[in-house]
């Protein structure tokens, strides 16, 4: 499978964090991404740009308080797994919304909504092409009190 062009967008926005927190603290940071999709030339592209591609539980491993964790509708129960084990320091995944489904595999329980709710400042990304209209519309950015 060819890399689509919202997973290139996901992969500018991870890229640009990663730079930006780079040049905040002066420190070179690694950085991960995961998917079961990614081909031979999706690996190499992202290692042009210093992003190490990762198998699924190897990148589960490397999250911690300190991590900045990117997910779109990941096939697996990535919120729950975040509540049980760690705090990254910023969020940015689907919306976490009462009542709701929002993905495959992430309901929202009330242990992330309290996560959420009690431990970060989330924000939404603007629409682009009109009032709520947009790549990401369905995500939010969390980061950790």
């Amino acid at each position: 499978m060819m890399i689509t062009h919202r997973s290139a967008v996901q992969h500018s926005i991870i890229i640009t964090i990663r730079d930006r927190i780079e040049e905040i603290n002066n420190k070179k940071i690694q950085c991960y991404a995961q998917d079961p999709c990614y081909t031979a030339v999706d690996t190499w592209a992202l290692a042009q740009h210093g992003c190490k591609v990762l198998e699924v539980f190897q990148a589960l491993l490397e999250m911690d308080d300190d991590c900045v964790l990117f997910s779109c509708c990941p096939a697996l129960p990535l919120e729950e797994i975040t509540v049980d084990f760690t705090r990254p320091a910023m969020l940015i995944w689907d919306r976490v919304v009462p009542g709701t489904i929002l993905g495959r595999h992430n309901p929202n329980t009330d242990r992330v909504r309290n996560m959420i709710e009690n431990e970060y400042d989330c924000y939404g990304f603007w629409g682009i092409y009109g009032a709520g209209r947009g790549p990401f519309m369905a995500n939010l950015v969390c980061v950790r009190r």
